[in-house]
């Protein structure tokens, strides 16, 4: 069993995300943090040709193209698919969203279907 909003766990996203083929053929490079608010923390993913390539931790200003930021529980419920991913404040890449639409919202899918979640 993993604990949410570790490395641990954003390790498994990225060991399921990067066998997706929709994840795959977008072929999306950018950077993406997780900023959790109230811990002060967040978690870094680097993705690269459509492979998250890299998963750490990092500080909450960590510079990125698409980020999302709230506190634990908003995270933990939007991960979960019980709050609506607008719960949370979004830093995007207006263009780079629509072009990578399908690969993004993938994210969000592994999140919810993760399995042996400690939250």
């Amino acid at each position: 069993m993993v604990k949410f909003g570790t490395v641990e766990y954003y390790n498994q996203i990225a060991d399921f995300l990067n066998k997706d083929e929709t994840f795959s053929k977008s072929n999306l490079s950018t950077t993406f943090a997780f900023i959790f608010s109230d811990l002060q923390k967040a978690i870094l993913l680097n993705i690269e040709g459509g492979k998250i390539t890299n998963v750490s931790d990092a500080s909450p200003d960590v510079a990125t193209e698409f980020s999302s930021t709230g506190t634990y529980d908003i995270l933990a419920g939007i991960a979960k698919g019980e709050l609506n991913q607008f719960k949370a404040k979004a830093k995007v890449n207006m263009v780079k969203a629509l072009k990578n639409r399908a690969a993004l919202e993938r994210i969000s899918e592994a999140m919810k279907q993760a399995k042996d979640v400690n939250y």
